[in-house]
């Protein structure tokens, strides 16, 4: 099982390329970042949550204009 560590909160708007959260598994953190510009619309897990394979850790919303 993997852990989840966020870097950002509901509704704040990110960039593409900003990171979002961190996943801790086995010692081995990885980054994982926005692919778009938005909103961060869910985020499901809590900091120190663990979470299993194929998991949603984020949502993604557009960001209105």
């Amino acid at each position: 099982r993997s852990t989840l560590f966020p870097y950002t909160t509901l509704f704040r708007s990110v960039k593409e390329g900003q990171p979002l959260l961190v996943i801790e598994s086995m010692k081995l953190e990885t980054s994982l970042t926005a692919p778009r510009d938005g909103v961060i619309a869910e985020i499901p897990f809590a900091a120190g949550d663990s979470f299993g394979l194929k998991a949603t850790l984020a949502q993604l919303a557009p960001q209105e204009e």
